[in-house]
């Protein structure tokens, strides 16, 4: 009934009736790793980077459409994933 009054989607994907499908779930897995390479903004304009970057999750798939919903657009629901 729940459902009906308050739809539910994948943060992901978008999959109908549920918060965070298994797919999406298993892609935000990982390890968390320096990532410098990945930020390039954070250069020294001489390709030195100017402090160490850690990520867990590449920003691309599932991540980059559950981060914008955690940030942006209100899904509070998605405070543990990110955690």
């Amino acid at each position: 009934m729940t459902a009906l009054v308050l739809p539910v989607e994948c943060a992901g994907c978008g999959l109908v009736d549920v918060r965070l499908c298994r797919t999406c779930t298993d892609a935000l897995g990982g390890v968390v790793g320096r990532c410098e390479q990945g930020a390039p903004r954070l250069d020294r304009c001489d390709g030195i980077p100017a402090m160490p970057v850690w990520a867990a999750w590449r920003y691309a798939g599932a991540a980059r459409s559950v981060v914008p919903g955690w940030k942006d657009r209100g899904r509070r629901d998605m405070a543990d994933v990110v955690a």
